[in-house]
């Protein structure tokens, strides 16, 4: 039972919006708060209190998935760092849902493999190997 209330309690952590990163300082390419490494996740919010974007920290550096959403809560961007480092698969989106752009980095943030553009009908328009 202990098990099932624990993969239960951190289902709906993972799930819920967290906090948002109102009292993040960023200096120095990394983010404090309370001039602490800051480590976990927070929301950006627009002026009018809908979600921008959620971020992920590890000892004040870019880790775990972001995602960002356009002003009327369609996403936007989705990615993951690795510890500052933008790695694997990226997705762009056109304000209409469908794809825009997928991109393309390795463990070392380098661009790699073949990046795909679309139109905002979803009709492919470059791809582009690195």
């Amino acid at each position: 039972m202990k098990k099932i209330n624990l993969l239960l309690f951190v289902f709906v952590i993972s799930c819920s919006q967290p906090n948002p990163c109102a009292n993040l300082e960023y200096r120095n390419g990394l983010t404090y708060l309370d001039d602490n490494l800051y480590t976990g996740r927070c929301s950006i919010l627009y002026e009018d209190g809908s979600l921008s974007g959620i971020q992920s920290y590890v000892d004040g550096l870019d880790h775990g998935k972001w995602k960002y959403y356009y002003t009327n809560g369609v996403l936007e961007t989705k990615g993951q760092f690795d510890k500052g480092t933008r790695v694997g698969k990226w997705k762009y989106y056109h304000p209409n849902k469908n794809i825009k752009q997928i991109s393309y980095y390795n463990k070392l943030g380098e661009q790699v493999g073949i990046w795909k553009y679309y139109d905002e009908k979803g009709n492919l328009t470059e791809q582009r190997k690195n």
